[in-house]
């Protein structure tokens, strides 16, 4: 039996996965370390985009401004949907040894999964849009976290819309 004060007085959470048994769901300060390695990573990346387009379209007019839109559209949307359905995890995740997981199968979430998933974070964070919106998503921000912090799988709306769960990789039986 744990006794108070040694820390293992309160059992962990589990996740059980069709076939491959039980994860262990991701903290909610884990998964902010591995957006904050993500979005530092997402801006380099899409700066770099931006430098590329605008040497392919080269020049200063609207044709310019659509290649950097549109090329700077394609890595934001594509990093984490795409990253996600490939590996089960973003570069930022991957580094914090977390994987996100279809709770159906137990596997990587398939790209709908994976695009459910996101377009759910891009509309909370077109909250973050300078003005009286960044209030609300900053409000935002702190209610997905006490949503997820609060949930007993810690599932957030985003995991919930996408079926999706975030994991400890290395409570993920993989054999």
């Amino acid at each position: 039996m744990a006794q108070a004060g040694d820390g293992s007085s309160r059992e962990r959470p589990q996740i059980e996965l069709p076939g491959l048994g039980s994860a262990e769901p991701a903290d909610v300060i884990v998964r902010f370390w591995a957006r904050v390695v993500d979005a530092v990573l997402l801006c380099v990346l899409l700066m770099a985009a931006a430098v590329f387009a605008w040497g392919l379209a080269s020049g200063a007019g609207m044709e310019s401004i659509v290649w950097q839109v549109g090329i700077v559209m394609l890595f934001a949307v594509l990093y984490e949907p795409g990253m996600t359905a490939w590996k089960g995890a973003t570069p930022g995740k991957l580094i914090a040894g977390i994987r996100v997981v279809d709770v159906r199968t137990g596997r990587w979430p398939r790209i709908g999964s994976s695009l459910l998933r996101y377009g759910v974070l891009f509309a909370l964070s077109l909250m973050y849009l300078p003005g009286s919106w960044s209030l609300l998503g900053l409000l935002a921000l702190i209610v997905l976290a006490m949503v997820i912090g609060t949930h007993p799988q810690r599932r957030g709306w985003h995991d919930r819309a996408g079926r999706t769960a975030v994991v400890l990789a290395d409570t993920l039986d993989r054999t």
